[in-house]
């Protein structure tokens, strides 16, 4: 292997590495949580009790949420304009995913909201990955779990 290759598979393995370690954390942390709180088995979206008639997910009809569209447009935009950050991506997602859990209310399939919040799950993954590069590059230390 000449010289080029071996440093990018070297940089390969450490960021998939890096990942695993992010995953091991986050792994971590589900087991915290079923400790402090138990399984959990909640409904992916909350439901509203309005006149007598119970509707799924109140967050958009209260302002909490724009349209996934909505969120879609404006991350793009602010990306071209070079103002984009995770965040935008991430709001983004869960806005698709909550739109995906609402039709899957209705539909009585979880199975895109689903898939919806795996995309979340990896963003999230993917911002953590890029705070620890940062702190890397800054000789600051890796604030692990």
């Amino acid at each position: 292997m000449d010289e080029d290759n071996t440093d990018n598979e070297r940089r390969k393995c450490v960021r998939v590495t890096d990942m695993y370690d992010v995953l091991d954390e986050v792994r971590a942390e589900r087991a915290r949580q079923d400790a402090k709180w138990g399984e959990q088995n909640h409904p992916l979206v909350g439901s509203y009790d309005w006149d007598g008639a119970t509707y799924p997910n109140g967050y958009q009809s209260h302002g909490l949420f724009e349209s996934a569209d909505g969120l879609r447009r404006q991350c793009e935009q602010r990306h071209k304009d070079g103002r984009g950050g995770f965040f935008d991506i991430l709001m983004e997602e869960v806005a698709e995913g909550l739109e995906a859990a609402v039709d899957g209310f209705h539909r009585g399939s979880e199975q895109a909201a689903r898939a919806e919040i795996v995309q979340i799950a990896a963003v999230a993954v993917a911002m953590i990955e890029a705070i620890d590069r940062r702190s890397a590059a800054r000789g600051q230390p890796v604030s692990r779990q």
